[in-house]
């Protein structure tokens, strides 16, 4: 989920990422800081590929009409982390990096 959540703040959060880069070992110096950032995302898939995460939703079982519950459950049970995401959520955002995610 991280790399999905982080494409989507991608346009608010690019400073942040272009240091997350760096700090991951990504070469950033000179680089365009879209491009910076979008190394943090790419370093970040490549661990959670390097220490055997699971990719998508669905390998963990998830079925893609559960995508509605959990989009409910993100805006009530969970609604701290909507509240503290760095780019405004709605609904229709969280249900499209959750299908992303699928």
């Amino acid at each position: 989920m991280l790399p999905h959540v982080m494409e989507f703040n991608m346009l608010v959060i690019q400073p942040k990422y272009a240091r997350i880069a760096e700090l991951m070992g990504e070469k950033v110096e000179g680089l365009p800081l879209r491009d910076a950032a979008q190394k943090a995302v790419e370093a970040v898939r490549k661990l959670t590929l390097d220490i055997g995460m699971p990719q998508r939703l669905r390998d963990i079982g998830v079925k893609k009409e559960d995508i509605p519950r959990f989009v409910d459950i993100l805006f009530t049970v969970n609604m701290r982390q909507v509240n503290n995401n760095p780019r405004d959520c709605s609904r229709e955002d969280a249900t499209r990096i959750f299908e992303a995610a699928w």
